[in-house]
């Protein structure tokens, strides 16, 4: 399989490079959006101290998303800091009878324009499918990052795989795992996001030169002639002074 490398440019959007395109990362794209509650807790902090939580959380959750991989090795010590995540990670693993099969597998859609990386592959109670660890707060997102992936994945291999979302908080508060059955409504949401951050990031996106900046999506999803390109000023030729 051709390799998918990753970088990020130097407007801190991620992206994955494949037959010679660019791909925008789907946590990249999700990322870009918040909820009413996240807007709050923003508005109550100044910069440097967003910085450092956002830093610090995305550094727990790449060290315990690792630890998920080795704890199922032999002779696996777990750092004191991160035991109880990790003990309800092996827990989710145990009662649901995880299998894993492939960590940390690159995905891209070419129909969409977007990339990602699947945190497992795994049978789960003796089916594959598509497993995202999150060890942060708890948000719907998790679930549209997850179908993203699904299609992504689709069109990749044919494999349709059921999604899930291990919960496994860093405080060690929190283990569940979540399992999605509507599958058209999540992925639909996230389109909702990728023509969203197309839109919002259309002057950024054009000077990247980003193939699928005009592609509508959902033009795409139900099969329907894409239409010719919109003006590049968008909206902003009907203002008059």
């Amino acid at each position: 399989m051709q390799e998918i490398p990753r970088f990020t440019d130097e407007f801190g959007f991620r992206w994955y490079s494949y037959k010679d395109h660019n791909h925008i990362s789907i946590t990249t794209i999700l990322d870009s959006y918040l909820n009413q509650e996240d807007q709050d807790f923003l508005l109550g902090i100044d910069s440097a101290t967003y910085g450092y939580v956002m830093d610090a959380t995305a550094k727990a959750g790449t060290e315990i998303g690792e630890l998920c991989k080795t704890s199922l090795e032999p002779n696996f010590i777990c750092p004191p800091k991160y035991k109880k995540p990790i003990d309800n990670w092996l827990k989710l693993v145990e009662k649901n009878k995880i299998e894993p099969l492939e960590w940390e597998k690159r995905v891209v859609s070419t129909k969409y324009g977007y990339a990602g990386a699947i945190d497992l592959i795994a049978n789960v109670r003796g089916v594959k499918g598509i497993v995202e660890i999150k060890s942060g707060k708890y948000r719907k997102k998790a679930g549209y990052q997850a179908e993203a992936q699904r299609m992504a994945e689709f069109e990749m291999t044919g494999e349709l795989l059921p999604t899930h979302v291990a919960h496994i908080h860093r405080d060690g508060s929190t283990r569940k795992l979540y399992s999605f059955e509507h599958h058209e409504f999540l992925f639909t949401k996230f389109l909702s996001a990728l023509e969203l951050f197309k839109g919002d990031y259309a002057t950024i996106l054009n000077d990247l030169e980003y193939s699928w900046r005009y592609h509508n999506a959902f033009r795409e999803y139900f099969n329907l002639q894409q239409t010719t390109k919109g003006d590049e000023n968008g909206m902003e030729e009907q203002v008059q002074g």
